[in-house]
């Protein structure tokens, strides 16, 4: 009888926890949707008062063709990493590096300890914009996000480190260089390291900075 009544408790945490995570999401969308109808018609209103509506309708054609291409020519090297990063989650590699890393994933976002959920997110997050699959990232991320919608410190630290993140294979620029016919694609990965690590350090400290400042002073506040 406990174990039914812990069986249906289960279920229903569950599941309130997925229903919670609609409206999230449900207003990420509306989010996107805004921006893009506000940059679609920032071009148009520019067009129409610089007197160039010709060439604004004639680009959005040609781009549209274009840009078919283009993610045809990308497809490969994202549905490769992709690939690798699903296999590895399904071999259970996901779960050993969460394992792995659980003490520091717990100490740089307190909040997801003791939510394995939460965290294999993020390493998934994580793991997919080291190889710089930015696009195969965004499904773990809003999850991650999801699961710690109660913890606003962590979601902003997780928004830095996804900003700022160290890319050790960046593909989708290197498919990208390959595809607009560069000689060597891969001549950026040197410049790339530098950058991305002179970025995430510098992110991660004005953040903790900040962090120190402003939760100080609502601790002041609520004294």
């Amino acid at each position: 009888m406990e174990l039914k009544k812990s069986g249906h408790t289960l279920k229903k945490r569950a599941y309130n926890s997925k229903n919670a995570m609609l409206p999230f999401r449900r207003r990420f969308r509306i989010m996107l949707n805004i921006i893009w109808v506000l940059l679609f018609l920032a071009g148009l209103i520019t067009g129409i008062l610089t007197g160039r509506i010709n060439e604004v309708a004639q680009s959005i054609l040609t781009s549209a063709d274009e840009a078919v291409k283009f993610s045809i020519g990308l497809l490969g090297v994202v549905a490769l990493w992709c690939g690798l990063i699903q296999i590895l989650e399904d071999a259970g590699g996901v779960r050993a590096a969460s394992k792995l890393l659980r003490p520091l994933i717990t100490k740089l976002f307190p909040g997801t300890a003791g939510n394995e959920k939460a965290q294999s997110s993020i390493i998934t997050n994580i793991s997919a914009n080291f190889f710089g699959l930015g696009n195969g990232a965004t499904p773990s991320g809003i999850e991650a996000v999801g699961e710690m919608k109660n913890n606003r410190k962590d979601i902003c630290l997780f928004l830095v480190i996804n900003a700022a993140g160290i890319q050790l294979i960046p593909s989708t620029v290197i498919a990208m260089r390959s595809e607009l016919g560069a000689s060597n694609p891969a001549d950026i990965l040197l410049p790339t390291w530098i950058v991305s690590l002179i970025s995430l350090a510098s992110a991660l400290l004005i953040y903790f900075i900040y962090s120190k400042i402003y939760y100080g002073i609502q601790s002041a506040k609520q004294k």
